[in-house]
């Protein structure tokens, strides 16, 4: 545990010092585990064509280094339960309206 002197759930406390870890891994191309979340790792882009979505004017996206984070096993079937799952919303009739009008 850090001095810090706020009062933060244990969760936020066991995680909040990989923020502030991250980058510095990061920038040495190292692998950042975070067990049972998953992996971030970074990826080299190559420079390729792009065209601006608004002008469709064709454009040149320059090489660059992106994050890319792959969930673990564990997470993804702790999400894919399925007890874990939305229930869903129960179907609306269009005839009906959204704010009854009563007494007319």
């Amino acid at each position: 545990m850090s001095a810090c002197r706020h009062s933060h759930t244990p969760a936020y406390q066991d995680t909040s010092h990989v923020r502030f870890l991250q980058p510095k891994f990061l920038e040495r191309d190292e692998r950042v585990e975070l067990h049972g979340v998953g992996v971030l790792t970074v990826k080299e882009k190559r420079e390729r064509q792009g065209r601006n979505p608004r002008t469709g004017e064709a454009l040149v996206i320059e090489p660059h280094r992106v994050v890319h984070f792959r969930a673990s096993e564990l997470l993804l079937a702790r999400l894919n339960r399925p007890d874990n799952r939305r229930p869903e919303r129960p179907k609306s009739d269009p005839r009906q309206l959204a704010f009854p009008i009563d007494g007319r």
